[in-house]
């Protein structure tokens, strides 16, 4: 009996893990999966930025890309995956997961071992989304994408041409 459970065992401790991936509801799985390209992407783009930051036009020209396929009526994992081929890295590898374009569209995830194969047009959707989102994340703030603020002291702050009065002074 003893040498029946050394064999069930591994089987045993991973039998948590593949409950919890079933368990999960359709839309639950695929926003699971979405997010671990969407980490997967904004990590292999930050990487790529520090070492290369002349490549930041051709990751602006994939948001901006993405942007226009998420609006046609008709997208397919093909085209996603063409768009992301074209950029200077090919391989999407995050802490959690990693995007493979080889064959077709696939998400690996780093944590339960398991890839997922993207085809269904939610899941193209929501995989698409985040992957256009953790591209545009690790993108350099542009001029346009920068909000400045007026410059202005704190309020009840004294500036260098106020000074410090019993009328300024409030007991709290």
């Amino acid at each position: 009996m003893q040498m029946n459970l050394r064999k069930l065992t591994p089987f045993l401790c991973a039998l948590p893990l593949l409950l919890g991936c079933k368990t999960l509801s359709d839309p639950a799985l695929i926003q699971f999966v979405a997010d671990r390209a969407g980490q997967a992407a904004h990590v292999a783009v930050l990487v790529d930025l520090k070492t290369y930051p002349t490549h930041a036009p051709a990751y602006a020209a994939a948001v901006q890309a993405l942007d226009g396929l998420m609006q046609s009526p008709n997208y397919s994992s093909a085209e996603l995956k063409a768009i992301l081929a074209k950029l200077p890295i090919k391989e999407f590898r995050g802490d959690t997961g990693a995007l493979i374009l080889e064959g077709g569209l696939m998400v690996f995830d780093l944590v339960t071992m398991f890839g997922y194969h993207i085809q269904s047009q939610p899941a193209i959707l929501a995989v698409m989304l985040s992957v256009r989102n953790g591209i545009n994340d690790a993108l350099p703030p542009t001029a346009d994408s920068v909000i400045t603020a007026t410059p202005r002291s704190p309020l009840g702050r004294p500036t260098p041409d106020q000074p410090l009065t019993p009328k300024r002074v409030r007991s709290i």
